[in-house]
């Protein structure tokens, strides 16, 4: 029995790699594999007529396949040194499954080879395209010539000197073949005859004793004396007629200037997802514009393609954007193809074409729409953009935050007060007053006013200003010392102070930067509370009650005493003038010493001291906080899209002369912006 290997069993060297079989050229640079044969070929149509026959009965082709089998010897697997090998052995694996009709596992074998090849790099060489050959005789054997022209594109597009050996080629799969090519060049297809019966010969008619011509490689002349490689084909019976210009008088005179419209073909895709689609337009003839470009497609049950303009792509510059919704990808395949028109509505370019669609595999199993459902709406991406203007047009860029509150400070043992001396009996001098333990003082009522600038979602940088006045402490000898017991006159004899005075600090104040962050930062939510961080700096001040400090008789303080808290000149001025005064800006009536310098066996009794207390009523000084503020706090904004209220607390730590720790709460509108 002599064991003749299928028609389709040839793998060109480029694809095949070392591993492959031999191949031989010849003088027409076409390449023919090597057969396993010990006979003449009877020529490609003979071939095509006796595989129809033995696959025309199913247990003949079993039998002969089982014996096939069993009489030749094991393969052996060669090693597989790196990807190139692997590609080739893939694609030797793959042919011998289609030799065997196993069209299915060897689509796999061939899909492994291009992942490889893609993997490694190689996917732009000749084994690439070899490969994509092979691939592509597989999908038509398929029956899906679409997806099969699509990777005969593919191979041309690496190699356009590429060719399909003869001796696979049927006249249909020659044919598409033919249209591939057009296609990747941009040359028009030739014209297809009408199939006749002449055009086959049935493997009967052929006489057995008349060899055709050389093109089996067994058979061919030595290259001295080559031979042709394709038998000649039996003249047409019936001749096709010339075919006539299909160029008018207006395309002469006008000629469509053609667009490459460069495009990557989109193999795979998941179910009910859309898929975008992008073109680049390349002129091909100087001064060549597409003046539109169209996506066509259908899915499943669809009969008629619909029609999407595609617009400039935000992606990536020059590029065009055609979007197939998510409602038309559905079932096991969509099909689509792309044409450019010029000004005058004239196809200058394409990919694909209505009777040989590109083909989009979709993974796993969706239930077929209607064709009313798989439309488009052409201006949803101006829908999209609007929909992002109006997200930017909604984000909130600028707040200001006004409010009002109060608070106080934390502050330790011995912290002194603005204004007053008092008079310490152990040491027969005036001292400076002082905190006796550490306490709250309360600072009375501030205002605020806070402007930020939103960074990133809820993430703000601003800037807080708080004015506190502070009317609730008196102890001011600028006001007390005009009293109608004081030694000291002025010209119109009036009293007077005899000592330079110590006004009250008139008010506090505060500029700080702020890092805030706001939670729940999204138009709707009523509720968004925030975190801050602070630092700037300041003067603070808090209220002290000194009544402690002053004479007191029988529980009660005694305003007729002496010895009443007094202010810094009265106790301490040196009596000089000048630069020599000392504290620097003090001076009394006729040089008079402050107490502590005055001789006190002399004078014991102060008696023309200023006086920094009221005569009635508490005497309350201030507690002066500052220079460097550094804290945080936290808040929530309770309101709508542009206005509502916010309340803040804050923590701030006063560093400098003394320090001191305030807490305090402002409430007050919020606008945003």
């Amino acid at each position: 029995m002599i064991l003749t290997q299928h028609p389709h069993r040839t793998l060109d060297a480029a694809a095949a790699g070392p591993s492959a079989e031999h191949c031989v050229a010849n003088p027409t640079g076409q390449t023919i594999g090597l057969q396993m044969t010990a006979r003449s070929s009877q020529g490609s149509s003979s071939r095509t007529s006796l595989l129809r026959s033995i696959a025309a009965r199913p247990l003949f082709l079993a039998v002969a396949l089982s014996m096939l089998g069993t009489t030749m010897a094991p393969v052996v697997r060669p090693a597989l040194a790196g990807p190139a090998e692997r590609v080739a052995y893939l694609n030797k694996q793959a042919m011998e499954d289609y030799d065997k009709l196993e069209f299915e596992q060897s689509r796999k074998s061939l899909l492994d080879a291009v992942a490889l090849l893609r993997r490694s790099g190689a996917d732009r060489t000749p084994q690439a395209a070899r490969t994509y050959i092979n691939l592509g005789m597989v999908y038509i054997a398929l029956k899906d010539k679409g997806r099969g022209m699509q990777q005969w594109i593919k191979a041309l597009e690496i190699n356009p000197k590429a060719k399909l050996d003869p001796t696979l080629a049927t006249p249909e799969m020659q044919t598409l073949w033919e249209a591939a090519v057009a296609q990747a060049t941009g040359a028009p297809p030739p014209a297809t005859p009408p199939s006749t019966p002449a055009q086959v010969t049935p493997p009967t008619q052929a006489p057995p004793s008349t060899p055709p011509p050389a093109s089996d490689p067994l058979l061919q002349t030595p290259p001295s004396q080559p031979t042709p490689a394709m038998p000649t084909p039996a003249p047409d019976p019936v001749q096709s007629p010339a075919k006539p210009s299909a160029e008018g008088v207006d395309d002469l005179l006008d000629p469509v200037l053609k667009v490459e419209l460069k495009h990557t073909p989109i193999d795979d895709t998941r179910g009910n997802q859309k898929v975008n689609v992008y073109v680049t337009p390349t002129p091909v003839h100087q001064g060549a514009v597409a003046a539109r470009v169209t996506l066509y497609y259908r899915g499943a049950g669809q009969e008629r393609f619909t029609e999407v303009p595609m617009v400039p792509s935000r992606r990536q510059q020059g590029d065009l954007l055609g979007q197939i919704p998510a409602e038309a990808v559905t079932g096991k395949a969509l099909q689509y193809y792309i044409q450019a028109f010029d000004g005058k509505g004239r196809v200058c370019g394409s990919q694909g074409a209505p009777e040989n669609p590109l083909i989009i595999r979709i993974s796993g199993s969706a239930i077929a729409v209607a064709q009313s459902q798989d439309v488009e709406d052409p201006i949803l991406y101006v829908k999209r953009a609007d929909a992002e203007r109006q997200a930017m047009l909604a984000r909130d860029w600028v707040y200001l935050d006004l409010g009002v509150g109060t608070g106080g400070a934390l502050i330790t043992a011995g912290a002194n007060a603005e204004v007053t001396y008092f008079f310490n009996s152990k040491t027969g001098a005036y001292e400076r007053s002082r905190v006796s333990s550490g306490g709250f003082v309360w600072s009375g009522v501030g205002v605020r006013a806070e402007l930020g600038v939103y960074l990133w979602r809820g993430l703000s940088l601003g800037v807080s200003g708080r004015f506190e006045p502070y009317l609730n402490h008196n102890a001011d000898s600028s006001v007390h010392s005009y009293y109608s017991g004081s030694p000291c006159k002025d010209r119109a004899n009036n009293p007077a102070p005899c000592f330079a005075t110590t006004g009250k600090g008139q008010f506090g104040y505060m500029a700080l930067g702020k890092l805030r962050y706001q939670f729940r930062k999204v138009p709707g939510n009523v509720f968004r509370p925030y975190l801050h961080l602070d630092i700037g700096g300041g003067e603070w001040r808090g209220s002290l009650n000194i009544d402690s400090s002053r004479p007191m008789a029988n529980g009660m303080v005694d305003a007729s005493n002496p010895y009443q808290p007094t202010d810094l000149c009265s106790a301490e001025f040196n009596g000089k003038t000048g630069a020599e005064a000392m504290p620097a800006n003090c001076n009394s009536v006729g040089g008079t010493l402050g107490y502590n310098k005055q001789d006190k066996t002399v004078t014991a009794v102060p008696t023309n001291l200023n006086r920094v207390c009221p005569a009635n009523g508490p005497c309350i000084d201030a507690v002066l906080l500052g220079k460097l503020l550094v804290g945080g706090g936290f808040g929530f904004y309770l309101g709508g899209r542009h206005a509502g209220i916010s309340l803040d607390v804050n923590l701030l730590a006063a560093v400098g002369e003394q320090f001191g720790l305030f807490i305090d709460t402002y409430v007050g509108p919020q606008f945003n912006f």
